[in-house]
């Protein structure tokens, strides 16, 4: 009796808690309290956003609708021919040239009859403008395969796409990061700056367009005339010639 009791008094106890809390106000979850989005810090002063760049250089330039006309240089037989490519109008235009250039004919210009004497995995590394010379860095790739004809036309063909910028006077040329003076195993000498005019036997015409012919005198190597004796030739690929005996 006495435990039948206990238990009764128990079961009294908890309906009369329940019958409580039925009466109590319940809480409403209502979620987190709103938040407002943090603005964002601007960028800290000095601080280059991913695309910028410096004028010639290898780098992309920002990001920009607008493009040009610009000209590179192909081959056909032993000659040089320009044509135009559209690229993005940016401060370093002589990368984008460069770029088009190494990326080859078109499929209607091979069709055409046009190719190019660059190897076609050469890389652009690095090109800068400092005093009117252009110092282009490729792979090297760029002196791999052909005799001194098809070496002396790819040189051609990046001196001329740079020589059509007003910025560029001459073109000195890098390998891997190293300044050439002698290019491949053909001692074709590089050790002056040349310009489009230094090639003008390889230009229809004899002249490249809008750059006129190198004089005495001038920076950059014109080229020398042919000639049976010397080892090593010059940039227009002609051999160079011994000096004179003292």
């Amino acid at each position: 009796m006495v435990h039948r009791s206990a238990r009764r008094i128990g079961m009294v106890a908890v309906t009369a808690l329940a019958m409580a809390g039925c009466n109590a106000e319940l809480p409403v979850d209502a979620g987190p309290a709103p938040s407002r989005s943090a603005p964002l810090d601007p960028p800290a002063v000095g601080e280059a956003s991913a695309s910028s760049q410096s004028a010639g250089s290898s780098g992309s330039g920002p990001a920009t609708d607008e493009t040009t006309t610009i000209a590179v240089y192909l081959i056909e037989g032993e000659l040089l021919e320009r044509v135009s490519r559209t690229v993005p109008e940016v401060p370093g235009i002589g990368a984008e040239a460069l770029r088009a250039l190494l990326a080859g004919p078109t499929l209607a210009e091979t069709r055409a009859g046009l190719e190019t004497a660059i190897p076609t995995d050469t890389r652009l590394l690095g090109l800068t403008v400092s005093g009117g010379t252009a110092t282009v860095d490729l792979s090297r790739a760029f002196e791999s395969g052909g005799g001194t004809l098809g070496l002396t036309l790819r040189l051609a063909q990046v001196a001329c796409t740079l020589d059509q910028f007003d910025s560029v006077d001459g073109v000195r040329y890098a390998l891997g990061g190293e300044l050439l003076s002698v290019f491949s195993g053909n001692g074709i000498v590089l050790d002056r700056p040349v310009n489009c005019a230094s090639y003008h036997t390889y230009l229809p015409g004899g002249t490249p367009s809008g750059s006129p012919p190198a004089t005495s005198g001038s920076s950059t190597t014109s080229p020398a005339t042919p000639s049976s004796t010397g080892s090593q030739t010059t940039a227009s690929g002609y051999p160079s010639c011994p000096s004179p005996p003292g």
